[in-house]
C-alpha cells in the first residue's frame, strides 16, 4: 500500500507513482487534510473505495463536508465552490493558544457556523466524491 498525505495528487503524479513506485499493483490511500483538522478527513480505504487518480475519494467517518457558493449556498452535483465541513469533526482543533477570536474569525467566520480554510474545488477534476451513503 502507498500513501501520500495533505492534498491529493495529481492524477499525473498518482499514475507515476502507481506505475513505478507501486509496480502498478499496490493501492494509493491519496488523503485530504490539514495540520488544523488534526487528521485525515477525506480518504479511500484501502480495498473497499475505489480510486480515482487525483482523488481523495470520500469523507472519512464523522466527516461532513459542503461544497458551498460564494453567499453559503450549499452545491449539488458535478460543481465547484469552497470546501467547507459542517459541524465538529474527531480531532478538530478548538482554539489557537492565547487567540480564540483569531481562530474563529480565521476558520469560521467566512460561513457562520462552517469549517472553512479557503479551500476551493475546481469543477469537472472529481477530487471529491460526496456521496454520504453509508460504506459497505
Amino acid at each position: 500500500m502507498l500513501g501520500s498525505v495533505g492534498e491529493p495528487i495529481n492524477p499525473e503524479a498518482w499514475l507515476w507513482y502507481h506505475e513505478h513506485v507501486g509496480n502498478g499493483v499496490c493501492p494509493i490511500v491519496d488523503t485530504w487534510w490539514q495540520t488544523e483538522t488534526g487528521g485525515i478527513l477525506i480518504s479511500p480505504l484501502p480495498g473497499a473505495t475505489a480510486t480515482k487518480p487525483g482523488s481523495a475519494t470520500r469523507p472519512f467517518f464523522g466527516v461532513k463536508p459542503v461544497i458551498v457558493d460564494a453567499e453559503g449556498n450549499p452545491l449539488d452535483g458535478a460543481t465547484e465552490g469552497n470546501l467547507c465541513i459542517d459541524d465538529s469533526w474527531p480531532g478538530q482543533m478548538r482554539t489557537i493558544f492565547g487567540d480564540h477570536p483569531r481562530f474563529i474569525e480565521t476558520y469560521f467566520s467566512m460561513y457562520p457556523g462552517r469549517y472553512f480554510n479557503r479551500r476551493w474545488l475546481p469543477a469537472g477534476q472529481g477530487w471529491l466524491l460526496l456521496d454520504h451513503r453509508p460504506r459497505r
